[in-house]
């Protein structure tokens, strides 16, 4: 027996429920932050850690997990296409990128690396 095995057991169920709770509201904000592009990833990552804890001793899923997996794939997916998307309008479409470069003068005082 582990040692997270027999914490679990100390802790009951109650702990195991925190897992499917934490599954979901990780899953919601990376759903949330897909406007940042780069955010969701790692709150999608840590969604499906906490429901793959949740469910490691194949107990019936509880529906926040499924909730958070659907929620994160969703928000991961969505951010990796709004980073490849915009990588790709920087690389491709040269009014994008002198509108960018010209922000990036604004804000920073320095031009976009090409």
């Amino acid at each position: 027996m582990t040692d997270f095995d027999s914490f679990m057991q100390m802790r009951g169920q109650k702990g195991r429920k925190a897992f499917a709770m934490a599954s979901f509201i990780c899953g919601l904000i990376s759903l949330l932050t897909i406007c940042t592009g780069l955010l969701p990833i790692p709150f999608g990552a840590l969604s499906i850690l906490f429901a793959l804890l949740f469910s490691r001793e194949n107990e019936k899923t509880n529906p926040l997990t499924i909730c958070g997996i659907a929620l994160s794939v969703l928000g991961i997916a969505a951010g990796v296409i709004l980073t490849a998307y915009a990588f790709y309008m920087l690389k491709y479409n040269p009014e994008f990128y002198e509108y960018m470069n010209r922000m990036s003068m604004q804000l920073y005082g320095m031009p976009l690396p090409y």
